[in-house]
């Protein structure tokens, strides 16, 4: 196992499944302490089993990333348990409604938003606040590669991973002098359950999920633990002079 955040307390927003869940195992591989946070319990607790092992003094918090009460309340219990917050990775999304825009519902919009735009403000809020008092910290947001490129049926996703690279930008210009690192991550598609959902099963050569396979220049769906690498290594001192970042892990998805 690594060192890279020993003894660091990590906080991972949608870490009971998916890319949140790789992420969870990688820095507790890497000495890390992790708080999951997630509204699905019972994958939380599947999860948190599993970091166990690497990391007993690890703990899961029930967490809606829309409600403001419950991301403040996350922030607060982790200080109490441990503290301090060394990181954190804002991961929790939702997929496209899979709609062209003149078809987006207003509530399936404002769903997205809350949870993807508005989740990532919140949390950022929050942890921001906890980090200032020990003057450094580390935070990486999930945005996508669908902030620089879209396609039919995702003006709503587009539109709120766009708006998480612009506030990584500006949370980062604000915390720069502070001692706090504020990046983001730009996934192309990863093997996980939302992905699944939005576009199909690649193992059951679904027309969607084969043109969605296409589109990247690697011809090929990441693997979570591809993309959590990235978010990992942005989390720890390597990446110390790195901040204001939209990162690209998309296997050529934009180059393409």
């Amino acid at each position: 196992m690594g060192s890279r955040l020993e003894n660091r307390i990590i906080f991972i927003t949608g870490g009971a499944n998916g890319i949140g869940r790789s992420a969870a195992l990688a820095a507790a591989k890497e000495g890390a302490v992790i708080v999951i946070g997630d509204r699905d319990e019972t994958n939380g607790m599947v999860t948190l089993e599993e970091v166990w092992a690497l990391s007993p003094k690890s703990s899961f918090i029930s967490l809606d990333v829309t409600s403001e009460s419950s991301v403040k309340s996350a922030i607060d219990q982790i200080i109490a348990d441990y503290g301090r917050l060394d990181g954190a990775f804002n991961n929790a999304g939702l997929e496209m409604a899979g709609k062209p825009v003149w078809e987006v519902s207003l509530e399936e919009w404002n769903r997205a938003i809350a949870v993807n735009q508005t989740g990532v403000f919140l949390c950022l809020k929050y942890e921001i606040q906890a980090m200032l008092k020990q003057g450094k910290g580390s935070i990486v947001n999930t945005s996508s590669a669908l902030s620089d490129v879209s396609f039919s049926g995702c003006s709503d996703y587009t539109s709120t991973k766009a708006g998480v690279v612009g506030l990584t930008k500006a949370a980062a210009v604000d915390t720069a002098e502070q001692g706090i690192r504020v990046n983001a991550i730009r996934p192309g598609s990863a093997v996980t359950p939302m992905l699944k959902r939005a576009v199909g099963d690649p193992e059951a050569l679904s027309e969607g999920a084969q043109a969605n396979i296409n589109r990247h220049a690697m011809k090929r769906w990441a693997q979570p633990e591809e993309i959590a690498a990235a978010a990992i290594w942005l989390l720890t001192d390597e990446a110390s002079f790195v901040t204001g970042a939209a990162v690209p892990v998309d296997g050529g998805y934009t180059a393409n």
